[in-house]
């Protein structure tokens, strides 16, 4: 599971770097930065990772979309580890949450699959035209889940020949709740509207 989290987030930095050197921008993190967040992000230091997204996302308010949508998802990924551990409540975790409603995110990339049992940590469609896909993204020892991702797309899509691509998915937040019962199983259900899918490499 270590090394799956570490490929995610070289993936991330990869998709990151890439994005921002197509777009020429006012805001944009250095590899350094980057390297620092994911070392924290690996280490599960969820206190650390999220102040860090947090101060990131202030530093860069000019910043691609697609990097500043990747750092919101750090956050909210760390923030709902912050609820897990016992470093955060569920009021604290639902107020920060609810200035992020509208703003645009972007997931990690990670592999396309209709296999979708259980569906940790990878993008699940279904098989046929849909326009819905989810993911839930978990910590590394797959015992708690940190959100359940509900996307939206802008159209229906026939994605069954793509499984096994790597894609980058995202959307606007539209709701954001977290667990009724508050227990740290799982955390939040991050619901998108307006959703995208971008296919990394050849296929």
């Amino acid at each position: 599971m270590m090394r799956a989290v570490v490929l995610t987030l070289f993936l991330l930095r990869c998709f990151a770097t890439a994005s921002s050197q197509k777009i020429q921008t006012t805001d944009k993190l250095s590899d350094e930065q980057w390297r620092e967040l994911e070392y924290l992000l690996v280490k599960e230091d969820w206190v650390k990772s999220a102040d860090l997204a947090a101060k990131y996302l202030k530093e860069a308010p000019n910043g691609e979309a697609r990097e500043v949508g990747l750092l919101r998802y750090m956050f909210i990924f760390a923030s709902a580890g912050k609820v897990i551990t016992g470093k955060m409540s569920y009021e604290g975790l639902e107020k920060t949450m609810k200035a992020l409603v509208g703003k645009t995110v972007s997931l990690p990339p990670l592999v396309l699959t209709t296999n979708c049992m259980p569906p940790a940590n990878k993008i699940c469609a279904q098989k046929g035209e849909s326009d819905e896909l989810f993911s839930a993204a978990t910590n590394r020892a797959g015992r708690n889940i940190h959100a359940f991702n509900f996307i939206q797309l802008e159209k229906k899509m026939d994605l069954t020949e793509r499984e096994g691509r790597t894609v980058v998915v995202g959307g606007s937040i539209k709701a954001i709740a977290t667990n009724p019962i508050k227990s740290r199983l799982w955390v939040i259900r991050l619901y998108l509207e307006n959703g995208f899918i971008e296919f990394q490499g050849k296929p």
